[in-house]
């Protein structure tokens, strides 16, 4: 993670920046294993590309800006530059990170601006 918010300093995929959320803690609990992170102010980018196309508040804001092709397009180009400066006997492990959009998760809308060029995302977290 280290390495990668070094490379990602100052980076821009599309509008938006690559923000690194390494893990604090390791915790181990009756067979089950879970990782710690710092809370960010988003949500899975899975997550959010289910809301945009099933939440009906979020549906049409979708259609008429394709906020799901957006995001999938700065997760595609974060990934492929992630992939270029990677050894590919650790390509595996790119496979395992995840990426989480700014949201706001009381209004349970995505933060996001739009202007003529359409929309954009400020920041994309991996984790």
């Amino acid at each position: 993670m280290a390495e990668i918010s070094r490379a990602a300093s100052g980076r821009r995929f599309r509008t938006a920046t690559l923000e690194t959320n390494p893990p604090l803690a390791l915790v181990a609990h009756r067979g089950n294993h879970y990782v710690l992170r710092r809370k960010v102010e988003g949500i899975h980018s899975e997550e959010a590309l289910g809301q945009f196309r099933g939440a009906p508040h979020l549906r049409e804001m979708n259609r008429a800006l394709g906020m799901d092709r957006t995001l999938l397009g700065i997760t595609r180009e974060a990934k492929t530059w992630l992939a270029s400066r990677t050894d590919p006997a650790h390509r595996e492990e790119l496979e395992e990170l995840v990426f989480f959009v700014r949201w706001d998760l009381e209004r349970n809308m995505p933060m996001v601006s739009v202007d003529a060029a359409g929309p954009s995302v400020d920041a994309l977290w991996i984790a």
